[in-house]
């Protein structure tokens, strides 16, 4: 080999312990810092498991109060459908009440007034006949 591949091979031998010692620190001081991530990592797993629990509960919760508050909202429509037809039913049994007492009335007015006159014509005749059928 001549001097400079030797010197060559040198400087890259050289240049490759170098970077071997610098690699050996970066590798342990990564090591170090995923250890200490591994930890992080647990310590919030551990902290939000009960936190996810309580979300989970939460969510049930408003899921059910969701289904009563639709229960509810399809009682009162029913609710205020019956109303509606209540008072359907009522303005047709006013109206009928109406048509029937106003009809009635008016009979029972031209009955009396029937009955009056037929009275009074019964007892104008018996007064001038001199009560003599």
């Amino acid at each position: 080999m001549t001097s400079a591949s030797n010197i060559l091979v040198s400087v890259l031998a050289v240049a490759i312990v170098a970077l071997v010692v610098f690699i050996i620190p970066v590798l342990l001081e990564m090591r170090r810092a995923m250890r200490r991530l591994d930890g992080v990592l647990k310590i919030t797993e551990e902290s939000l498991a009960p936190t996810l629990r309580e979300l989970r509960a939460t969510l049930e919760n408003l899921d059910r109060i969701t289904s009563d508050i639709s229960t509810v909202t399809d009682d009162v429509r029913v609710f205020s459908g019956s109303i509606r037809q209540v008072g359907k039913d009522v303005r047709e049994l006013s109206g009928l009440i109406n048509v029937l007492g106003g009809g009635l009335g008016a009979k029972i007015a031209g009955l009396r007034a029937g009955l009056g006159a037929g009275a009074a014509y019964l007892a104008k005749n018996i007064l001038r006949k001199g009560g003599t059928p």
